[in-house]
């Protein structure tokens, strides 16, 4: 066991010193009142004054855990008379000398190893206490009672040789068990398809699930374990130890028989991409900091592509995996010849200039090295493998050592530092702009909170590993305070893991992943309370880590719970009913047979006319107008809308309901509603609503959030800062204000939410509507009202087939990138306010004309061209054709129609129909999980294809996309395109030109009072596509 080692020199008053030079004790002649008598200096030898008994540690086995080795003139006869005596002090963890004083004597105290607490209590009773480091030296003033006492880490409980060998095989033990779990997964992963033994499903789960975190984490401990200290500097262990980092990457990119265990786990291969980046950024900063110029080193290099290598594998597999790049895999992809031919035949100057240079240096370096080969001849090899191997030599230091100490040190230093402030950092990125999603279409805003989201795990991970490497087990560090403090942020990144308020998924695959978020649970609360246990020092601030570690496990735990409930089975699950198994049928038949039937058909018929009347007037009773809409918006939601997203069966009685609620609203009020309930579903689905708005919610939230308060608090007033550094206190009150805004935020979120209101709806009384005129009128004050952006997305085919002519699209094109820009890029939107009240008026149409729901449902525009009565004409656009072949053909029509009557106005009929066309295309094009199944986007594609052929053809005569359209209608289209084509092509392109042709014919009509009415039907068809969609998607 370690001891701290501290020297004592006690000083009095009295000394020989004056008198004459020394008095060495006599130790054969009787001891006076003042001490020993002199040695006659012909007997004193050098032996007199030199005592080698404080050079060895005393026995610190014994109830106060403190040894005292004294060396008084009874011992060390060089000291008599000199008014100086010493004495060695050897402290276990835990020991302490009691507190004392010398009335004769004062006292200075030298720590010769380790730290030790030390303090004296003046005559005012005034305490002046310190944690004294190795070299320190303090002293006790004459008479003053004082003490001495080491702190005890938990760690320190165990035997010193115990916690060596941990020390020294903590990240040996975790890498072999990296390739542990790598060798289980590739020989039992493949069996998950073979066996139905729970056992092997269990194995291959917790194997798949713990190999990326040990992976993870025996990165960040080979990243901090590489220092820059003289010790480690060269140590060939360290640069041993370095070579493991591209193996990590290997296990990273995991075995071939298993790439994910769900196929929810494809549809996040952004997150691995990332993921990718990171952890060959960390491996790649392990390389530098070890780099020495030994062949070791260079044997990284091949490693490392091989790591990149695998781990890029997993990453494309999990893109080509996904659902939408597997369906495009499906389709005809980016035409290589053309790429390559639109780029030869536009060679800007600077290309040719780049070339041009080329082409001149390489016969230039050519000459010279042809020069130096005649001068030197066949020694100038041996020369450059001799200049080679000195310039290895020269720079055979660490690569960071290029850089000026003083950069090194401070990076050392700021290492940890700058992860926990940036993990805080993201966490406020997130809850501050994480909400904004739901109402805006900036793509910065979503690319921010995408960025931010999937970081923030990451740096937190990470910055918990660091923090559990750096707590060290050296003297150097066993009580050092600042090390104390920096465990103290622990449970702050427990926290930051917990996430915000208003973002626990960004996509709902992430809610499927629950059981991996409870498994970091428990992995992230280990090593968080292992970094507590190796920093317990018995300290006040020790003590302020529990309060805490609960607010962090809280937190962490309620985004589990979230994610658990928000999945898709687990959803469905909450809102089945309790089993029923009805009337009892035995018990009526037995009834029935003992001819009692009367009584009980006529108790059977009462208990059926006692049932409750259909809810059709839900809010009602509200006094204020406005709490209505969310009254009947929450009831919507939690009878009907939850059931209809979990893929329930709506009963009769449901409908009737729903109907008896939104018919006599107008289309304002009723688009109100229906924003209110998505806006609840959204809460569901992406935070943490389920659990911040119930009662044990609420209890939680206060535990933590009073638990926070009390830490601050405490750690204002009760913790002496004087020993810990200025920058680490400030970092600790960033994090403790930060944790407090976090939780501050979330209330005001709270209560200004529409969960809120929903329970303020409840309460019929005057004080009631108070609260909630006084939470609207600060909710439009400081925070958005908005539920979502009231603008929908566009997308226009010729505009897309125009811009691809472009020379700045062939890039992406070839790159596969063309989904990216067009949902990032190119997308525009446009309002729907004015799209509202014709949607709703043509609802209401329908559904009394149309009693029949199912009837209804079926409609896809035939409702409105069988009323015009021109089914006959254009009912092979829409009854003889599938859905997504009907979309782009009357996609095409109206923009072909519309090119000649673009009404800027946006409640024009025109205007409604292209914005409505645009946004069925996006919808096919970019969302086909949104439309009935098909084969819409190989109908898309190759429309494309033959738009851009028609568009080249003619690329002298096209400058606008006005002509471009006029070049379309001067087909002749007198020929059905299919009797041309056949099946080879699912282009719809001239069957779309023939249709607008007719669709021309048509509204040039006398039946057609004007341009305002013919529009007003290609409107009604979009309007009519529209419910069909929003009744049959996936």
């Amino acid at each position: 066991m370690l001891h701290v080692l501290l020297f004592f020199y006690f000083l009095v008053s009295s000394s020989h010193a004056a008198v004459q030079d020394f008095c060495v004790a006599d130790l054969k002649a009787p001891q006076g009142p003042a001490g020993y008598s002199c040695k006659t200096p012909a007997k004193v030898t050098v032996d007199d004054f030199v005592y080698s008994g404080l050079g060895v540690a005393g026995n610190t086995s014994n109830f106060i855990k403190a040894s005292i080795n004294t060396a008084f003139a009874d011992k060390f006869p060089g000291l008599n008379g000199l008014g100086l005596s010493m004495a060695r002090v050897d402290l276990a963890p835990g020991g302490a000398i009691p507190m004392h004083s010398h009335p004769g004597a004062s006292e200075t105290l030298l720590v010769a190893k380790g730290s030790v607490i030390a303090a004296f209590v003046s005559s005012d009773n005034t305490v002046y206490s310190k944690t004294l480091k190795e070299g320190d030296i303090m002293v006790f003033p004459q008479g003053l009672l004082h003490f001495e006492r080491r702190g005890a880490r938990a760690m320190q409980i165990l035997p010193e040789s115990v916690r060596k060998l941990w020390n020294e095989w903590e990240l040996r033990l975790i890498v072999p068990l990296s390739l542990f779990l790598e060798i289980v997964l590739i020989i039992f992963s493949n069996r998950r398809k073979s066996t139905a033994t729970p056992w092997i499903r269990i194995l291959i789960w917790s194997a798949y699930m713990c190999a990326d975190w040990v992976a993870t984490l025996s990165l960040g401990t080979l990243a901090n374990s590489q220092g820059d200290s003289k010790g480690k500097l060269l140590d060939p262990n360290y640069t041993l130890m370095a070579f493991w980092a591209p193996f990590l990457l290997l296990h990273l990119g995991g075995p071939d028989t298993v790439t994910a265990y769900s196929i929810e786990e494809n549809e996040l291969w952004l997150r691995h991409s990332l993921g990718l980046v990171i952890q060959a950024g960390v491996a790649f900063y392990v390389f530098l900091r070890s780099w020495a110029g030994t062949p070791l080193t260079f044997l990284s290099i091949p490693m490392f592509v091989a790591g990149i290598i695998k781990y890029g594998e997993r990453t494309w597999v999990l893109r080509f995996a996904s659902k939408n790049h597997f369906r495009d895999s499906l389709l005809p992809g980016p035409d290589y010849a053309d790429f390559l031919k639109g780029c030869s035949s536009r060679k800007d100057e600077r290309q040719v200039n780049r070339i041009t240079k080329v082409e001149i240096e390489i016969p230039v370096l050519f000459y010279k090295f042809i020069i130096l080969f005649f001068i030197f001849g066949s020694n100038i090899f041996e020369c450059l493998v001799v200049f080679s191997l000195i310039f290895l030599q020269r720079t055979g230091a660490r690569a960071m050592q290029i850089f000026p100490e003083s950069m090194r040190k401070l990076w050392n230093e700021w290492e940890l530092r700058l992860m926990v402030l940036l993990s805080l950092f993201l966490q406020i990125v997130l809850i501050i702009f994480s909400n904004r999603r739901k109402y805006t279409v900036t793509p910065w805003i979503r690319i921010l909170i995408w960025s931010a989201y999937l970081s923030a795990d990451w740096v937190a991970t990470v910055s918990l590993g660091t923090l559990s490497n750096s707590q060290g087990d050296s003297e150097g560090k066993l009580l050092d305070p600042n090390y104390t403090l920096m465990a103290f942020w622990a449970p702050f990144l427990l926290l930051h893991l917990g996430g915000p308020d208003t973002i626990t998924a960004y996509s709902l695959e992430d809610n499927e992943l629950w059981l991996r978020h409870l498994l970091g649970l428990v992995v992230q609360v280990g090593v968080a309370f292992y970094v507590f246990l190796r920093s317990w020092a018995g300290t006040p601030l020790t003590f302020l880590s529990i309060p805490m570690f609960v607010a962090g496990i809280i937190k962490y735990g309620e985004r589990t719970w979230v994610l658990r409930s928000a999945s898709k089975n687990h959803f469905r699950d909450s809102l089945l009913l309790v089993p029923d198994p009805g009337p009892d049928y035995a018990h009526f038949m037995e009834k029935y047979s003992s001819r009692n039937y009367d009584t009980q058909a006529e108790r059977i018929r009462k208990e059926k006319t006692g049932e409750n009347p259909l809810q059709s007037t839900v809010g009602d009773d509200i006094t204020v107008p406005s709490r209505k809409y969310i009254d009947k918006a929450y009831f919507l939601f939690k009878n009907q809308f939850k059931h209809l997203y979990a893929d329930l069966i709506l009963s009769l009685d449901d409908q009737k309901t729903s109907e008896g609620i939104i018919r006599y609203m107008s289309s304002e009020d009723a688009f109100k509603v229906v924003e209110m309930e998505l806006n609840f579903m959204y809460d569901v689905l992406y935070t943490k609503a389920t659990v911040i708005y119930s009662l044990l919610g609420i209890l939680l939230r206060s535990t933590s959030f009073s638990f926070t308060i009390s830490t601050l608090a405490a750690f204002h007033f009760f913790i002496d800062k004087h020993q810990f550094s200025n920058i680490d206190i400030d970092i600790t009150y960033l994090l403790l204000f930060g944790a407090i805004f976090l939780e501050v935020y979330a209330l005001t979120k709270l209560i200004l939410s529409d969960w809120s209101i929903v329970w303020l709806s409840s309460k019929t009384n005057s004080l009631a509507d108070s609260i909630y005129r006084a939470i609207t009128s600060f909710r439009s004050v400081i925070t958005s009202d908005k539920r979502w952006s009231r603008r929908m997305a566009q997308n226009n085919l010729i505009d897309s087939c125009l811009r691809d002519k472009t020379k700045f699209n062939q890039v992406p094109r070839f790159l596969d990138m063309n989904n990216f820009l067009e949902r990032y890029w190119y997308m525009t939107w446009e309002k729907v306010d004015d799209m509202k009240e014709p949607i709703f008026s043509l609802l209401l149409e329908m559904t009394n004309d149309v009693r029949d729901l199912r009837s209804l449902l079926k409609h896809r525009g035939d409702y409105v061209i069988t009323k015009r009565r021109v089914i006959e004409t254009l009912g092979w656009s829409i009854v003889d054709v599938k859905f997504d072949h009907s979309i782009l053909l009357w996609h095409i029509a109206t923009d072909l129609c519309s090119y000649s009557d673009d009404d800027p106005n946006p409640k024009s009929r025109c205007k409604i129909s292209k914005c409505l066309s645009e946004y069925m295309l996006y919808l096919l094009v970019m969302c086909p999980f949104m439309l009935p199944k098909g084969i819409g986007e190989f109908r898309f594609r190759d429309t494309c294809s033959e738009t851009k052929r028609f568009f080249q053809q003619r690329s002298e005569s096209i400058s606008n996309r006005n002509e471009a359209c006029r070049l379309l209608l001067e087909v002749d289209t007198e020929v059905e395109p299919k009797e041309v084509k056949g099946d080879k092509s699912k282009s719809v392109l001239f069957e779309a030109c023939r249709l607008a042709k007719e669709l021309a014919k048509i509204l040039e009509s006398p039946e057609m009072a004007g341009t305002e009415e013919k529009w007003e039907m290609i409107s009604h068809v979009w309007m009519e596509m529209l419910f069909y969609a929003a009744t049959h998607c996936e």
